[in-house]
């Protein structure tokens, strides 16, 4: 799964501001309740729509996992959906959510495991049993695990076979400590037991772990009547504490060589501020300057302004309780390999030592405004706004925090977050053929 925040829109501002608190007021003002129901945190957001979305996350992903656990918080998820208590098997569960037309989905992620449903208000009632009663009362059957392990080992080796991913993954086994990669290893994968992925199951999928997030049409207090119904019997037999990993950064450099691939692969990671620092909005703007729009600093001079064999390049964060980083990754002709990491260098070194230019600040302000109001026009984009939120334990709508801060970042603040960031140790990874 590739996370970017990047290329969304193509269009470029002039140094108008568009956009302020004030013009956006109706995106803030939603009806959005937050609740604690047996220990579930719960948010949901009424808005008039013939659709409802609803997410069943559960703070637990794949850091949390001890190295013999690797890979099992998303085996787990796969397990999920092979049967429950009211439906006992995969061709079961598809056929009732099938039947009501409704779409559903799951993903795991560093440090939390989610799964989703859009269905038609009409069908809501149906939608959640059967989203609740597939979270709460898998079955994990062996003989079900026995069938799934083939598909997430073709899922394991799309991810080998794929060169960003190839090597962000040994990048960041480099450079973090510990750090293994969501899916584990194949190792990992081909070992695990079903008795291991029940005790995993019920030692952190607890009502105090989990976050429920609704966004639609039905009214509130159905959804709510609906979560304390489905949760109300759950007996809490203790309190399991998230404690994840905190991660040790290693100043590493590294060269693959793979088979079978025609470009090479160029990237560089630094650490970045943890999720819950002041300055992250900073850091977050200073990125997207850096690599995270078409008119980006990296984008311009690599594309536009030297005309490098270069279709992809791009920067991003990724935050959570066990690391931060930033990423620079590109893709590049072998033979301007050396010229790329050269220039890529020559603009970090650029940004630590210059003020942005004001018309850069205003647009990338712009573009990163459009942007979140874009995502959150979505009941997913909304809805995962407030979930991480609740990730890191803030029982509040964060859109409006979001967009003052980004509004008061000036380019003092930006030199100086720059200088934070890039006067620390990096990991650079090079994947280039075999």
């Amino acid at each position: 799964m590739k996370k970017r925040f990047y290329n969304l829109i193509s269009k470029h501002y002039g140094k108008k501001n568009l956009f302020n608190v004030k013009n956006i007021k109706q995106y803030i003002d939603k009806e959005i309740y937050f609740k604690k129901i047996h220990q579930v945190d719960v948010v949901y957001v009424y808005k008039p729509t013939l659709m409802t979305f609803v997410q069943i996350a559960t703070r637990v992903g794949s850091q949390i996992e001890t190295k013999d656990e690797w890979g099992i918080s998303h085996i787990l998820e796969h397990l999920v959906f092979k049967g429950s208590k009211k439906r006992p098997s995969g061709k079961e569960i598809v056929k009732a959510y099938s039947r009501i037309g409704a779409d559903v989905n799951a993903y795991t992620d560093y440090d939390h495991t989610n799964y989703h449903m859009s269905m038609l208000n009409s069908v809501f009632e149906e939608g959640i049993d059967i989203l609740v009663d597939m979270f709460l009362n898998p079955l994990l059957k062996e003989e079900d695990l026995k069938k799934e392990i083939n598909p997430i080992l073709s899922e394991y080796r799309e991810k080998k076979d794929d060169p960003e991913d190839f090597l962000i993954e040994e990048t960041f086994t480099q450079f973090l400590e510990p750090y293994h990669p969501i899916l584990g290893t194949e190792e990992n994968i081909q070992n695990v037991s079903i008795e291991k992925i029940k005790s995993f199951k019920e030692k952190y999928y607890k009502n105090s772990n989990m976050i429920i997030t609704g966004y639609g049409g039905i009214k509130p207090e159905l959804f709510f009547d609906k979560i304390k119904y489905y949760f109300s019997d759950r007996k809490e037999r203790e309190y399991t504490d998230i404690k994840y990993p905190k991660c040790q950064y290693k100043q590493k450099e590294i060269v693959i060589k793979k088979k079978n691939i025609q470009q090479n692969y160029f990237m560089l990671v630094y650490p970045a501020f943890p999720y819950d620092s002041k300055d992250k909005y900073k850091q977050n703007l200073l990125n997207f300057i850096l690599g995270g729009m078409d008119s980006s600093l990296l984008f311009t001079r690599i594309r536009d302004e030297l005309g490098l064999s270069c279709y992809d390049i791009y920067s991003e964060i990724i935050r959570n309780p066990s690391f931060s980083v930033l990423q620079i990754f590109a893709g590049i002709h072998s033979n301007q390999i050396r010229l790329l990491e050269k220039e890529i260098f020559t603009i970090i070194d650029r940004i630590c030592n210059e003020y942005i230019e004001e018309e850069n600040l205003v647009r990338a302000k712009n573009i990163i405004k459009t942007n979140i109001i874009e995502n959150i026009e979505t009941s997913r984009g909304f809805s995962n706004l407030l979930l991480n939120s609740l990730l890191h334990k803030d029982h509040k709508n964060p859109l409006e925090e979001i967009l003052n801060q980004i509004e008061s970042i000036t380019k003092e603040d930006l030199l100086e977050t720059a200088q934070k960031t890039f006067n620390n140790i990096y990991c650079k990874g090079i994947l280039i053929s075999k």
